[in-house]
């Protein structure tokens, strides 16, 4: 994140948040643009040259396939959302039913696929991805049957 020296965070919270707003709005341009990793290779480029401020987050990995970062964006806001998700679903059933059902459906199938991606090559940051998100799993996919 582009912060001033010493104001820095300890953890990379805020470099995944500008990340993951950079890449939504890369997504978001009309289809004729060039690929999603040449333009998110691009921006970060750019933003390792600004100087006097720190705009190095080495921990995101931001030269990724579009729809790879589409579902590891779906699993960081849904692990920063986790917690309070967790309090607003204590003792409610309402809550598994409807559009949090299939929310939790949409977060478990992106899971899965970061999980079939993983093990079909061996890119050490899609490893990361997925042990990353593990915990909010346990280890292993839900099952809505």
């Amino acid at each position: 994140m582009c912060k001033e020296w010493g104001n820095s965070p300890t953890d990379d919270t805020y470099c995944y948040f500008l990340y993951y707003w950079i890449g939504g709005n890369v997504m978001n341009m009309k289809k004729t643009r060039p690929d999603f990793r040449t333009i998110m290779n691009i921006i970060y480029n750019e933003l390792k040259t600004i100087r006097g401020s720190m705009c190095k987050c080495s921990t995101v990995h931001y030269d990724i396939y579009e729809d790879d970062f589409k579902y590891s964006k779906e699993l960081f806001d849904y692990s920063y959302n986790y917690d309070n998700m967790g309090k607003m679903s204590n003792g409610s059933s309402r809550l598994c039913e409807g559009k949090y059902r299939d929310y939790l459906k949409k977060i478990t199938e992106a899971y899965r696929v970061i999980q079939e991606v993983c093990e079909e090559g061996d890119d050490p940051e899609c490893k990361k991805i997925e042990r990353k998100y593990k915990p909010y799993f346990n280890g292993k996919v839900l099952n809505f049957e």
